[in-house]
């Protein structure tokens, strides 16, 4: 038995037709809401992507563009600094100092006898210490050195303000004491590293224990498939959220 169903598509047609300038705004509605979804599904996977991801992070995914009625288009992006290095996840690479988002060129740091903080990355503060530090055990190595080899009264009066005889025998502050036991920064490049790689060292009993030091490249693989995560809840979310706001127009559609 054959069904002739010509008659109610021309009743659809006509309903559809009536009803068609509702069709941008339930799009563009439905369109944000699935960007909005898209945003907070990607942000909630990413403690599970990275390890112990920062909250500056934890912020990278928005909301770029909101679509309307005339222009049927929503983006979902990565905030520009969080794009930058979130690339390398994206894509996989090799980084180097030179692509530090908030540093340009500064150096890659492996924390060595270092404790991190929570998040796996060296606490803020540590390197000015460092820094600090190693500062002070040079003063102290330059005025044991002057102290050594100069018999000027000069020299003697700067000695002695630091605890170092003459003969930088005799060693009292915490200064003078840096001379043998302290902080050491070294340069990766600097002929006197003797083959050791640049960054701080604790030198302790003459010996150089490291604490970070400065790495040449990091490697990275791709895991973020940010595009990925970003369609998959697309095509999961747009459907169900397009018929509901068309349904729910046609419902408040003034007559």
């Amino acid at each position: 038995m054959i069904i002739s169903v010509k008659t109610n598509l021309d009743e659809f047609r006509r309903q559809v037709t009536a009803f068609q300038d509702q069709i941008p705004f339930a799009t563009a509605r439905a369109l944000n809401e699935t960007a909005v979804a898209a945003q907070k599904a990607v942000t909630a996977e990413l403690p599970q992507i990275f390890d112990r991801p920062v909250p500056f992070t934890l912020r990278a995914v928005k909301v770029q563009q909101r679509a309307g009625k005339t222009d049927l288009a929503a983006v979902v992006g990565l905030q520009p600094i969080q794009a930058q290095y979130l690339q390398l996840e994206q894509l996989g690479g090799i980084r180097t100092g030179a692509m530090n988002t908030r540093s340009p060129s500064a150096a890659l740091l492996e924390p060595q006898q270092i404790a991190p903080n929570s998040f796996g990355n060296i606490p803020i503060g540590t390197l000015p210490r460092l820094f600090a530090q190693s500062a002070r055990t040079e003063t102290a190595r330059r005025l044991n050195v002057v102290a050594r080899s100069s018999a000027s009264a000069g020299d003697k009066r700067r000695a002695r303000i630091f605890g170092i005889a003459a003969d930088g025998v005799s060693v009292k502050s915490k200064a003078a004491r840096g001379v043998y036991r302290g902080v050491v920064y070294i340069r990766g490049t600097d002929p006197q590293a003797h083959g050791r790689a640049g960054g701080f060292y604790r030198l302790s009993k003459f010996k150089l224990i490291p604490l970070v030091i400065f790495a040449a490249q990091a490697h990275y693989t791709a895991k973020f498939d940010f595009h990925g995560r970003i369609g998959a809840v697309v095509a999961k979310t747009f459907p169900e959220a397009l018929a509901r706001c068309f349904a729910e127009a046609v419902r408040t559609r003034k007559q």
